[in-house]
């Protein structure tokens, strides 16, 4: 078998690629009214099946996706991944705001792209546990839903391209995956971190990790030589100089046709025009968790009341469409070093030197671009302010305090200001504003905090809840002049705290400590 990716490094991948948008040109302005089978969704399940379809030289097949080409570097280049996320290759889905994550509403981005998901992910390559195979397995009454079956399947795509392991890993098939390569120096300290408190390594995430009770490991990556490996690229591509497959793009599928309870064929929004494209055989939605349900249900297939509610004629009462929706849990930790690490050491700059230079050194040689908000007033004072995903929850209410510090900066008495969340037994956190005057200020502090308060409730109302302004005489920071709000809040809350080891004077905390006294 020749994949996309050998094909793209031969000398003649040239010609290749030349065949392949030829034929697809030619196949695309002279759509049949009806081929075989009709796959919706060219993402990693879509690709898949297509590819499989279309080996078979006696059937004719469409394979619609509603975006476009992955040939952009975002998708090609592995490094560029975080490009795609919120671009025209992701859907940018978000969730509705939930209250146990203090009303927060999380995005969940899926591929718009010919590779779907695969194309805009991190190239995680994860098969797995298997007791979930197991468990499906039962549930479809089918055994080769199981690990085992499962298993066989894995190590016959697979051309895995680390350290021997035949019971678990196969090489040869389709699917590029390597151990990542050059991992940050974080991902082995990780993992020996886990070893340190009683998690079980290994050697690699998909082999006897997936079979235990959990375990640390460091992923397995779809990437070649700093190139995606997308599923497009290894199952369809490879393929689309073939005269029986259609690949059409910018193709939005609508709803499914039907006759009685049989699907005929799909509906595709394509170039302002609506086409209704018939299939022999059968029609695949391979559309991702939130397109597939959402089609089903303009085609008439899902709960009958919530059909009825929007209007659409009821064919067929499936109340399970449309529900139980599972995602996977991504949960981030923070930990701060003795020593400050490099910016190079981020899991998106390790080993790309250039890219490094370019994020945080060229604009301003010389200097290191942190990124933080900020500007200089006319007086020559320089406000470094909040990030704006300072968030914090005031009775439900999700403020920003970058926004309050700019408020804050506003006031002509005010050379320096900080805005933190602080705990409240009602509210959960209400704001708290720390203020360092200019110099040769001579009004009271108390009537400056009194006109700081008025001007927060007259900009943003008392939703805001701010009522305390504490006038110190610096604030805490990093010897990169960083203000250390974490810390801040953690003696306004009485918390346990440790000093930070970037702390320009340790001695600043004590006077911050004596500033709240009586005021919190």
């Amino acid at each position: 078998m020749t994949t996309a990716s050998q094909r793209d490094s031969s000398p003649v991948a040239g010609d290749f690629s030349e065949r392949v948008r030829t034929n697809q040109q030619l196949l695309a302005a002279a759509l049949k009214p009806r081929y075989d089978f009709i796959v919706c969704g060219a993402g990693s399940s879509g690709s898949v099946v297509a590819r499989r379809l279309a080996e078979n030289p006696d059937v004719s097949v469409l394979l619609v996706e509603a975006g476009g080409d992955d040939n952009v570097p975002a998708v090609m280049e592995a490094s560029q991944w975080p490009n795609n996320l919120g671009s025209e290759r992701d859907w940018g889905f978000r969730a509705s705001p939930n209250p146990r994550i203090n009303g927060r509403s999380i995005p969940m981005s899926m591929g718009k792209v010919l590779g779907g998901g695969s194309s805009i992910n991190v190239m995680a390559w994860a098969r797995g546990h298997k007791n979930d195979w197991d468990f499906f397995a039962d549930e479809a009454g089918d055994p080769a839903w199981g690990y085992d079956a499962v298993l066989n399947i894995y190590r016959r795509i697979e051309d895995w391209h680390g350290p021997a392991d035949p019971a678990y890993r196969g090489t040869g098939g389709p699917v590029f995956i390597e151990p990542a390569p050059e991992p940050s120096p974080l991902a082995p300290a990780t993992l020996s971190a886990a070893c340190s408190i009683g998690i079980p390594t290994f050697e690699h995430p998909n082999g006897r990790m997936m079979e235990g009770p959990g375990g640390a490991a460091i992923c397995d990556i779809r990437a070649r030589k700093g190139k995606r490996e997308s599923l497009f690229r290894s199952y369809t591509y490879p393929v689309m100089d073939q005269p029986n497959l259609t690949v059409l793009t910018d193709a939005l599928v609508t709803r499914v046709a039907c006759d009685a309870n049989r699907a005929t064929g799909v509906e595709i929004a394509y170039r302002g025009t609506t086409l209704v494209i018939g299939a022999e055989s059968e029609v695949v939605l391979s559309l991702g968790a939130i397109h597939t349900p959402k089609v089903l249900m303009h085609s008439g297939i899902g709960d009958e009341a919530e059909l009825r509610s929007a209007g659409i004629p009821v064919r067929q009462h499936l109340p399970g469409v449309g529900r139980n929706f599972q995602d996977h849990v991504a949960l981030r930790c923070v930990w701060q070093d003795r020593v400050p690490l490099p910016p190079s050491c981020l899991p998106t700059l390790w080993q790309q030197d250039e890219r490094c230079r370019e994020a945080y050194f060229n604009e301003f040689p010389g200097y290191y671009k942190t990124s933080d908000a900020g500007y200089k007033d006319e007086d020559g004072y320089v406000f470094v302010m909040g990030r704006t995903d300072d968030i914090i929850n005031v009775a439900g209410h999700r403020l920003s305090t970058g926004g309050m510090e700019e408020i804050l900066a506003s006031h002509p008495d005010v050379a320096e200001c900080a805005v933190l969340g602080i705990k409240d037994a009602i509210k959960g956190e209400v704001p708290c504003g720390f203020l360092v005057l200019k110099a040769g200020v001579t009004r009271s502090p108390m009537q400056i905090e009194k006109e700081i308060v008025a001007l927060v409730r007259d900009k943003l109302g008392p939703v805001a809840a701010f009522k305390l302004a504490i006038t110190v005489g610096r604030l805490p920071k990093t010897r990169s002049g960083k203000i250390l709000r974490g810390t801040i809040k953690k003696i306004a809350d009485g918390e346990p705290w440790t000093m930070p080891a970037t702390i320009e004077d340790p001695k600043v905390l004590d006077e911050i400590a004596d500033a709240l006294k009586g005021r919190v």
